[in-house]
């Protein structure tokens, strides 16, 4: 299977730190109980990633947005990966 981004953030390759330290940590809190403090350092990371995307956009914008689209749902898988399923907004 190809990765979906290179090391620069953008096209094929092998994926980039902030990626694979997402998705790692992620799929570990899914498997374990979590605290607000684990959830909100997952989201200042991906915030902290959101920015630095958002400052190098200006070199190929087409390629941005999709990194900012993929950052986004990224965010929101975050939210409601740590909030109870009985205590999520329907």
């Amino acid at each position: 299977m190809t990765p979906l981004f290179g090391e620069d953030g953008v096209g094929v390759g092998s994926a980039p730190e902030p990626i694979f330290i997402f998705f790692t940590e992620l799929a570990d809190r899914i498997h374990r109980e979590c605290t607000g403090s684990e959830r909100k350092r997952v989201l200042q990371l991906l915030e902290h990633w959101r920015q630095e995307q958002a400052e190098a956009r200006s070199n190929d914008p087409s390629q941005g947005q999709l990194i900012k689209q993929a950052i986004d749902l990224a965010i929101e898988i975050t939210k409601n990966a740590f909030i109870p399923p009985c205590a999520r907004d329907e």
